[in-house]
């Protein structure tokens, strides 16, 4: 049975991280890296701080731990408040990648064979790959297309719409694989996670060291 789609393309501008994400990525990379060197340091001493009035000496600099402490997930949480340009930026280029990849054909022809349904449209050869916590699906209603750079900030784009399709539930571990597969070459080959993510990281790895030394061992 043949099914109808629309197709639409343009142009994508590629622009660098949005002014406010910028300003909370560097806050909360500031705090990450100053608690990464105090506790792997060993207790570095800091004598004095500067701000808006000058430069204050430090009686007991042992009181800034406690406000990075607190520093810590406030920066994290306003990052996180801010990620809406970062995440769409991930997801199209692990769009682009995962359609990139000649594995992913096959993943999608095993969906189809198990789908009896003749009414619904499955002609859409790269269903888009929706993640969510422990649970994926492929969205046969669209498929797109974003192509290597036109300009050194813009970038085409194809969209295609398949109507009577549907979203069909894939095993998780079904695609674990081959999404870690696409995770691996973003990481090595895009911007995007050294962009958005690496903030979280140095934030978690923070984090961890926080605890080791003063909660763990307490």
């Amino acid at each position: 049975m043949k099914h109808g789609k629309g197709t639409s393309t343009g142009s994508m501008k590629m622009q660098d991280i949005d002014s406010g994400l910028l300003r909370q990525r560097r806050n909360l990379l500031l705090v990450s890296i100053t608690i990464i060197i105090f506790e792997i340091g060993g207790g570095v001493t800091i004598d004095s701080v500067s701000g808006l009035l000058g430069t204050f000496k430090l009686k007991d600099p042992s009181i800034l731990l406690p406000i990075l402490w607190l520093a810590l997930p406030y920066t994290m949480w306003r990052y996180w408040l801010y990620r809406e340009p970062g995440a769409l930026e991930l997801n199209s280029e692990f769009i682009r990648t995962v359609n990139s990849l000649p594995s992913y054909k096959p993943i999608v022809d095993t969906v189809k064979e198990k789908v009896t349904d003749e009414s619904i449209n499955l002609e859409n050869p790269h269903p888009v790959l929706i993640k969510k916590l422990f649970k994926r699906y492929l969205d046969f209603s669209t498929a797109v297309y974003t192509h290597e750079k036109t300009a050194s900030d813009t970038r085409k784009y194809e969209k295609h719409e398949f109507h009577n399709s549907a979203v069909i539930k894939v095993p998780y571990f079904r695609v674990f694989f081959f999404e870690t597969r696409a995770n691996v070459i973003m990481l090595i080959r895009s911007r995007q996670y050294s962009d958005y993510l690496f903030p979280y990281i140095a934030g978690i790895f923070a984090a961890i060291l926080l605890f080791i030394n003063h909660a763990y061992t307490a």
